[in-house]
């Protein structure tokens, strides 16, 4: 049994398709259908039901594919330790969030305030897409709106998160500091893809409010619906944090856009974010401390 065996493997029980899973691996389809033919020979049983050219994981393939996973992340932990002790690339830092993309452009700005040499990487995505990534060890946590109920997920709150809009410096709303939602009813909202959790949130408040928000942009890249903002394309809502910290963050960013926020008077359950990693997973040094630092945003 090989290791790129369990790598193939692995992508292709994800993805359930022969020519799907060949084309990802960068192999061909007779070679990934060898070699995971030889694997099942090995191991004594079939991974795979098969149906014409249709396949999906069995019951057997769900089991063994959980352990490949457990391997994969020991092996990870295993390079990282190695970094840490050499103190080469032990700096980097993976961070994921399916919350606002606003919100997390912001806590990486504060932090690369204090740390301008971290080396971070960062994946805006679906909570469950970045779930699988957390298994996978491609990402070291994320961001969420939503308690995790996986149970070898650990979830952390940080804080409660409250919501605001972004409007032109110049437009209707120049000589205000706070608006009712139900103000808006007739307006177009820019925000995030129907998918995205926080877009979910806002939609259920306007909801309360009787009302439907119409979206004219829809996009999870932060700098693209500020543009859109900027082009008059509509509000944008955004999340932000409670703390200090967080009321001065993209100040010049949105100054030099000639955008300003505007606070919502209304009453709502402010939405609660949540710290989501896995359960006894080794995390760097730089990890441990980013983690540290959003404490310290948020409290």
């Amino acid at each position: 049994m090989q290791l790129y065996q369990l790598e193939q493997f692995q992508v292709l029980a994800h993805l359930e398709h022969m020519t799907m899973a060949a084309d990802t691996l960068h192999i061909s389809q007779s070679a990934l259908s060898q070699s995971i033919a030889r694997l099942e020979q090995e191991l004594g049983v079939a991974l795979f039901d098969r149906h014409g050219r249709k396949i999906s994981l069995n019951k057997y393939g769900r089991e063994f594919l959980s352990r490949v996973e457990n391997a994969f992340r020991e092996l990870d932990d295993g390079r990282k330790i190695l970094a840490d002790m050499q103190k080469a690339g032990a700096s980097r830092i993976r961070f994921g969030n399916a919350a606002s993309a606003s919100l997390a452009a912001n806590i990486l700005r504060l932090y690369r305030r204090q740390n301008p040499d971290a080396y971070l990487e960062y994946c805006q995505g679906k909570k469950e897409d970045l779930v699988h990534m957390l298994k996978s060890g491609e990402t070291d946590f994320f961001l969420s709106t939503m308690r995790p109920l996986e149970p070898e997920l650990s979830g952390k709150k940080l804080g409660s998160l409250y919501f605001e809009l972004v409007v032109p410096a110049d437009g209707p709303f120049k000589d205000r500091d706070s608006v009712d939602l139900k103000e808006l009813k007739d307006f177009r909202f820019i925000g995030p893809v129907r998918s995205n959790e926080v877009r979910q949130i806002f939609e259920a408040i306007c909801f309360s409010m009787n009302f439907i928000p119409f979206f004219s942009y829809e996009s999870n890249d932060g700098s693209l619906m500020l543009e859109a903002v900027r082009d008059g394309c509509g509000i944008l809502y955004t999340l932000n944090g409670s703390g200090e910290a967080f009321a001065h963050a993209d100040e010049k960013v949105l100054e030099r856009a000639g955008l300003r926020r505007l606070a919502i008077k209304n009453d709502y359950v402010p939405p609660q974010l949540w710290c989501v990693r896995l359960k006894d997973h080794y995390l760097s040094d730089a990890v441990k401390g980013f983690l540290q630092f959003l404490d310290g945003l948020f409290y």
